[in-house]
């Protein structure tokens, strides 16, 4: 999860403002636009409905929330990967009042991540998880609380614990607890991913698992009768084969009346018992005991498929990721609630929370509106109210996921409709002379149809279909695009096969205006690496920078032009390059043809030039522009004026030896513009990652910032010519705002694409 960072710009010299609003395409990975906040954890009524009676505070959870369990009194225990809840410390543990504010009476601080957590009768607290101390006290991965959060000392598991992460816990009737996950010891002795306490904390010999489990197990639950279910990615227990899921007699031996055949094809990521004793599950399997199931299935409570409950097409193949505990929990009148990173459930669109009917069919009543715009880990329902948490910062936004249509006035277009928008990141985009708006990245569905990592889109948002890339589309990550003047595209990644052809498709190829491979652009064996950013020059050449060290088989240090046809231009003589292992993120083409380029190298040709270098266009330094010091970290955007300054932004703290908090104007020669007062610039550990100017002057800048010179700017800022907020850009959370999770621009990422409108 991190910012919008591609962003097509109307910036056109000397053209005159229109009274209408101007519109810009931004595209990232976002999920949603000026939406509701809710950082990781929100309430609902049993129809989807926010219920505003639970207030976490605009700043929730700083980090992923794992488990939820409620007490009896109606407060929640929860833990995960936090640091703060409501801008309050609270390492990885805290307990919330019903109304959604902080348990003060409450105090538990751990030194890493906590995955499940399950409340006893007595009140007193089991936790599981990666850490190792509770409040300062050794006790690695499994502890007991008492009700205030303070370690329970009477539930001793030794010095040694577990010995690595525990995923689920459950408690007997009699007090004993079950716990499963990643170790194969607990307090010393071998307990292969599974063990059983005594009330005391030691472990309870009765319960014997011979060998235990041959992999990692997710969840555990306790039947009734006392026997035990237990899920994951193991294929064998005690030496028998259980095809990742397997029932335990009290004693510890395995059910040989729990008939699952063959069991499951791949993982069970996670599991739930029904109240009747059948059983949930969802993972990545596609077939249980050899029948087909897409991702989820119910089991009766012998072990056979249940065929009452109808799932349909299933679960689409996105959700259910491994190693989280995704979460399915009921109500009293038996409905099923979903949370996971899913966007289909048979077909129908189901953003990552959903409700399903006793009998496996969707709930279309349940109304979730845009729903979650990340993932959901944890759900449970607590009387009327359904409790949901995870990844996500927000819940029925204004619709924009992965890619959205604003205005100069942070209003949403309506006329720009992507639907259920991508499914994965989006990381480049261009736009034809036609208006067809051309996106890539790691997608492989567009608002439900089948887009493999590079798709047309009309101006409103839907599929183009005259852009045509074939049924395989590109074979791996688009992370450059660039638009000639013939409206014939460059396409730079990490792909070796375009619409299932590997030639001239090695990390660099370009295709016709139709989306067919243009032939006549031969790479030969292409890059030896990706690149990050690309330019068409309005000579025909194409401008490259990247992660490469050799093109079609001579070697070039991560800087390269070709001419039209693809061969390399000799006549771009870039000497050694970038300095090794460094690389150009962003560049920007000056009226007089010269480059200006950004990254995170040091040298180029043997000269210091810290992270921005001006190119001559016969590939050499332009020794007229001067930038002092340089950035001290990396330039991820640059944008030029129509005056030939040049706006530079990225993760750096300062320029040429002057603090500057991410961003920066410099005059033509490469001084710093010292008119242009960003006063204290963006906050934290963040980065900006795309620049775009306006025809009035106005700078747009993305990137993961929350402020900028103290004003709230999450994700997005309007800037004025002379540094300071445009004020007139705003939402009802201050200024327009993208969700945002605050995680830094790398080398991987690539700049923004600056495309005329």
């Amino acid at each position: 999860m991190f910012t919008p960072f591609a962003f097509i710009q109307p910036f056109i010299p000397g053209i005159s403002i229109p009274s209408v609003p101007i519109f810009y395409y931004v595209a990232g990975n976002f999920g949603g636009f000026k939406e509701p906040t809710f950082n990781r954890i929100v309430a609902t009524d049993l129809s989807g409905s926010i219920d505003t009676t639970f207030n976490p505070g605009q700043l929730g959870f700083n980090g992923t929330v794992r488990c939820m369990v409620t007490q009896s009194d109606g407060k929640l225990i929860v833990g995960g990967d936090f640091t703060t809840y409501s801008g309050s410390a609270n390492n990885y543990l805290v307990r919330i009042n019903p109304n959604g504010t902080k348990d003060n009476t409450f105090t538990a601080t751990l030194n890493s991540s906590v995955y499940t957590a399950a409340v006893q009768s007595n009140g007193k607290i089991v936790i599981g998880g990666a850490f190792g101390t509770v409040n300062s006290v050794t006790v690695p991965r499994l502890a007991r609380l008492n009700s205030d959060g303070t370690r329970d000392t009477t539930w001793n598991p030794g010095t040694a614990g577990a010995g690595n992460i525990v995923r689920d816990v459950k408690i007997q009737s009699d007090g004993k607890i079950l716990a499963v996950g990643d170790f194969i010891a607990y307090s010393g002795s071998t307990r292969n991913r599974i063990v059983r306490t005594e009330t005391s904390g030691t472990i309870d010999n009765t319960f014997n698992i011979g060998t235990g489990l041959g992999n990692s197990a997710y969840n555990v639950h306790i039947q009734s009768d006392g026997k035990i279910i237990t899920t994951g990615a193991f294929a064998i227990y005690s030496g028998s084969s259980n095809n990742f899921i397997v029932r335990i007699n009290s004693n510890g031996t395995k059910d040989n009346t729990f008939n699952l055949g063959t069991g499951f094809s791949q993982t069970v990521n996670i599991s739930s018992l029904q109240p009747d004793g059948k059983i949930i599950a969802a993972g990545t399997f596609t077939t249980y005991n050899g029948s087909s199931n897409n991702y989820i299935v119910r089991i009766n409570s012998d072990g056979t498929k249940d065929n009452t409950f109808n799932v349909g097409t299933g679960l689409d193949a996105a959700g259910w990721p491994g190693g989280l505990n995704n979460s399915i929990s009921y109500d009293p009148q038996n409905n099923v609630y979903l949370a996971s990173d899913n966007v289909t459930y048979s077909g129908s669109i189901v953003p990552r929370i959903f409700k399903l009917k006793p009998d496996g069919t969707l709930d279309t009543t349940y109304n979730a509106g845009a729903g979650l715009n990340r993932l959901a880990i944890a759900n449970l329902v607590s009387g009327s109210r359904v409790y949901t948490a995870g990844t996500f910062t927000n819940y029925k936004a204004e619709g924009a996921t992965g890619i959205a249509k604003i205005s100069d006035s942070a209003i949403l277009s309506s006329s720009f409709n992507p639907g259920i928008g991508f499914n994965n990141d989006v990381w480049a985009m261009t736009k034809q002379s036609t208006g067809r708006i051309i996106v890539g990245g790691a997608f492989t569905n567009y608002s439900g149809s089948s887009r493999i990592r590079i798709v047309g889109l009309n101006s409103n948002g839907t599929i183009d279909s005259g852009f045509n890339v074939g049924t395989q589309g590109a074979g791996n990550i688009v992370y450059a695009l660039a638009t000639q003047t013939d409206d014939k595209i460059i396409a730079g990644g990490t792909f070796t096969t375009y619409s299932g052809s590997s030639t001239f498709t090695t990390r660099l190829m370009r295709l016709n205006s139709n989306g067919s491979q243009d032939l006549t652009y031969n790479t030969g064996t292409g890059l030896n690496s990706y690149p990050l950013c690309i330019l068409a020059r309005a000579d025909g050449k194409i401008f490259v920078t990247g992660l490469f060290t050799t093109y079609s088989g001579s070697a070039i240090n991560y800087i390269m032009q070709t001419n039209s046809n693809g061969s390399r231009d000799t006549t771009f003589n870039v000497g050694t390059g970038f300095d090794a292992g460094a690389f150009g993120y962003t560049a920007v083409t000056q009226s007089d043809n010269k480059l200006i380029v950004g990254g995170n190298f040091t040298t180029y040709s043997g000269s210091t030039v810290n992270r921005v270098v001006r190119i001559n266009t016969d590939g050499t330094r332009d020794l007229t522009f001067s930038v002092g010091n340089g950035a001290n970290q990396s330039v991820n955007a640059v944008a030029l004026q129509s005056d030939g300054k040049t706006i530079i932004g990225g993760a750096f703290t300062t320029f040429s030896g002057s603090s500057v908090n991410r961003l920066v104007r410099v005059n033509t020669n490469g001084t710093r513009d010292t008119s242009f007062n960003v006063g204290t610039g963006l906050d934290g550990n963040v980065s900006v990652n795309g620049i775009t100017i306006a025809a009035d002057g106005t700078i747009y800048c993305l990137g993961s910032f929350t402020t900028y010179s103290g004003s709230n700017s999450r994700g997005i800022v309007a800037i004025n010519s002379n540094g300071t907020i445009n004020q007139s850009f705003t939402s009802g959370l201050g200024t327009a705002s993208f969700n945002n999770t605050g995680q830094g621009f790398t080398y991987q990422q690539p700049p923004n694409q600056i495309i005329p409108v």
